[in-house]
């Protein structure tokens, strides 16, 4: 839906999916708070909202296209990530790959 022809409509439809999301992941969350663990979701949603505020400050900051070439590194680098937290919830591992992961986290996104 373009949003200069039908604002309106855009913004509805923006709001639904943001309803179905909420939906959705209302589940996920009664489950984790019957289970004791909804401290997990907090600080997953508390770092998720760090890095989408530092992204978006550095896109506010610098609107020009200077930076467009590091999106496919960013993005194989929070791929790589993210797989690797995965490994990690599966195969409990040692402090060392937690540090491990801070910072090459760290490198990643304070490189650009």
């Amino acid at each position: 839906i373009p949003y200069s022809t039908n604002p309106v409509a855009k913004a509805l439809w923006f709001f639904g999916f943001a309803a179905l999301q909420g939906t959705m992941l209302s589940g996920l969350l009664l489950q984790l708070s019957l289970r004791g663990m909804l401290h997990l979701a907090v600080q997953a949603a508390a770092l998720t909202a760090a890095d989408v505020a530092a992204v978006s400050a550095v896109v506010a900051a610098c609107p020009s296209t200077n930076f467009l070439w590091l999106g496919g590194p960013l993005a194989a680098g929070l791929g790589l990530l993210i797989g690797a937290n995965f490994i990690n919830m599966i195969f409990r591992t040692q402090t060392v790959m937690h540090i491990g992961f801070a910072y090459f986290a760290v490198a990643l996104f304070s490189g650009y």
